[in-house]
């Protein structure tokens, strides 16, 4: 009885981690068949045509027209849906693409033999969770529902005209904000910055620049403080590149002279965060290569040591101190092992034994994004991200909309703050103004989430271009017109065929031009097509590998047809790859087909992507199938079987 217990037991557990009530699993944990009375209902679902591959994808879908209004006996959410082969038990592997249980939805299933007639669907078990996975129904799937961070505000937080308080003051004047400092103290969040204003044909270096300092009660409406800078220093000296700690009580500002000076690191203290004084100098640039020290990361580790990731030419570099005041460069000053594309802006922030730090990046000429490096020692940095963290989504980090853009697609100066439940990560964006990013979670879950589970990691490295925000890939880098987004982990053939399917949406910029990648072998071989107006839909190809593409007007290229979505609403695009046949459908009505060129047919390495130019584009549910020559077309009964 005791035995009989315990397995009972156990086979509980399995059941709530491996999909709830009534679903039996193997040893591995793998999904392999149901218990059919734990479910109310089931409905029978004829193919036809039966599957003539294995591992076929076939779209059921439902109505109100055989399910009712809401649906009949399902939860909600649809979360109890199961599917099985025609005996009724073994499990068949399904995703949600859509649900409206009052209206239609699409549910994806994968057969795994040919000769598949028929299917089961059960249904009406208040207690079982969703199965839904993409990943175990498709070749290639990214729903980018893993993403980190989310942009709450369609707009700058802070930007140059309230720092100044007129206008125009970007326009006239070379009004710089940068290197925010964030604290939540006191039911208010604490903001220092670099503020740093001259006439924009000045040629003299006595810039009137300081340390700035702003509140919020909600960290979206920031007010200047009335004292403004809060410091300032004349020549030789400067104040730039700031930073501002908190430590046992009192405040802490390390900023750089690199201005005008000979770009030492100097230190100020202060009682309240307002009235600073005790400037010392503590560290100065001495070797060839320490051109000036700026933009100091600085914090007091677990043992005491205060800690310093500092920018000098064209690297980190690592100091160490016993009391904030006397420093010693970590090898003689040598740099540490981010790579040397990393232009900078250090924020550091230990999480367990792991140190993150989160700095300003661009590749191959592309923009300045903000990416994230991790390391046990600070000495030896990786990233397991792929893609930048945070990139140039909105029109205002990208200079849009103004006549002289300052500082365009830059997203640089990382400061987060953990507080409510979330981390807020502030920024600074194209025009020097503050934006605003989110995560839900804690630090912990923040670092769960980066080195387990980071979004994009299914996508090539050699492309820098696009972001997750909001649960979906956003793009608006020009730059990813000739070296597209390419999926990494997955090659196709063109003789067996593949089927290429996601939801892209244009949701700003003066243009429509979404780009998805065919056939891509390498950046300089490889199809495309491109959404260029309603009337016109172009099939592009780079056919030249010696020669790396640029922008190339579509010359020669084919219109494949008018397409009629130049708007802002999502649409569905379908590509199917055949051989040397390209067709393409959007919202299920065929478009048109075209042929490649022979070096882009007969290949077993090819893969797909996405790009756009000159606009921002969304993308979702991004996914690679089979080709099947016919697609199964599934009929639901009319009528549910009570299964108990």
């Amino acid at each position: 009885m005791k035995n009989y217990f315990r397995t009972a037991v156990l086979l509980s557990a399995l059941a709530l981690i491996f999909g709830g009530p009534g679903t039996q699993t193997n040893a591995a944990g793998g999904k392999t068949a149901l218990v059919p009375r734990e479910w109310k209902f089931k409905r029978t679902i004829t193919l036809k045509p039966a599957t003539r591959r294995a591992d076929t994808a076939v779209a059921v879908t439902l109505a109100t027209k055989t399910m009712g209004k809401p649906y009949r006996g399902t939860n909600p959410d649809g979360s109890d849906l199961r599917f099985t082969i025609s005996d009724g038990k073994t499990l068949l592997n399904h995703w949600v693409e859509s649900w409206d249980n009052k209206g239609t939805s699409k549910i994806w299933v994968k057969i795994p033999v040919p000769g598949a007639d028929k299917i089961v669907m059960y249904y009406g078990n208040p207690k079982a969770k969703s199965l839904s996975n993409g990943e175990e129904v498709f070749d290639f799937f990214d729903d980018f529902n893993n993403g980190i961070w989310d942009k709450p505000v369609n707009r700058p937080v802070y930007t140059p005209s309230q720092d100044r308080k007129h206008p125009d003051a970007h326009r006239h004047l070379r009004s710089v904000l940068c290197e925010p400092s964030v604290i939540f103290e006191d039911n208010i969040f604490k903001m220092w910055y670099t503020t740093e204003e001259a006439p924009w044909q000045s040629k003299s270096k006595r810039l009137a620049n300081g340390l700035a300092y702003a509140t919020s009660k909600d960290g979206i409406h920031w007010t200047r403080y009335p004292v403004h800078p809060l410091i300032t220093e004349v020549w030789p000296d400067s104040v730039s590149r700031c930073f501002v700690l908190k430590h046992k009580g009192a405040y802490y500002h390390f900023a750089s002279n690199v201005e005008q000076g000979d770009g030492s690191i100097l230190r100020w203290t202060s009682k309240d965060g307002i009235h600073w004084g005790d400037k010392t100098k503590v560290l100065t640039p001495e070797k060839p290569r320490e051109t000036g020290y700026h933009n100091p990361a600085v914090f007091v580790d677990d043992d005491g040591v205060w800690k310093m990731l500092i920018n000098t030419e064209d690297r980190l570099a690592l100091a160490t101190s016993e009391d904030g005041l006397h420093w010693t460069k970590w090898g003689d000053g040598a740099g540490v092992s981010i790579p040397p594309r990393c232009e900078g802006d250090p924020f550091v922030k230990k999480i367990g034994d792991t140190y993150f730090c989160w700095h300003s990046e661009a590749r191959g000429g592309g923009p300045l994004n903000i990416s994230a490096h991790w390391s046990k020692d600070l000495i030896h940095w990786e990233s397991g991200f792929k893609n930048p963290q945070i990139s140039h989504t909105r029109p205002w980090e990208r200079g849009l909309g103004t006549t002289d853009v300052q500082c365009a697609k830059q997203i640089a100066d990382t400061a987060i703050v953990e507080h409510n439940g979330k981390l807020w990560l502030y920024y600074c964006g194209t025009q020097s103004q503050f934006g605003l990013a989110t995560f839900d979670g804690t630090w912990n879950d923040l670092a769960d989430r980066m080195l387990n589970n980071p979004p994009l990691a299914k996508w090539d490295t050699g492309s820098f271009f696009g972001s997750v925000e909001g649960k979906q890939l956003k793009m608006s880098d020009d730059e990813s017109n000739y070296d597209p987004l390419i999926v990494d982990s997955v090659s196709l053939s063109d003789a067996e065929g593949y089927i290429f399917e996601f939801k892209a949406r244009k949701y700003a910029g003066p243009s429509y031009q979404i780009m998805p990648v065919v056939r891509h072998i390498d950046r300089t071989t490889f199809a495309r097509f491109w959404l260029y107006d309603n009337t016109t839909t172009w099939y592009h190809e780079f056919r030249n590998p010696a020669i790396p593409p640029g922008w190339q007007w579509p010359l020669g290229a084919t219109n494949v047809g008018a397409n009629n979505i130049c708007d802002d609403k999502w649409h569905n695009w379908k590509i199917v790859v055949k051989g040397d046949k390209n067709t393409l459908y959007l919202d299920g009505k065929l478009i048109g087909s075209c042929t490649s060129i022979p070096e882009l047919v007969n290949r077993t390495d090819l893969k797909v992507g996405l790009s756009t130019f000159d606009t921002f584009a969304a993308f979702d549910d991004v996914r690679v199938r089979k080709y099947v020559e016919v697609e199964p077309v599934c009929t639901i009964s009319w009528s549910a079987e009570s299964v108990r």
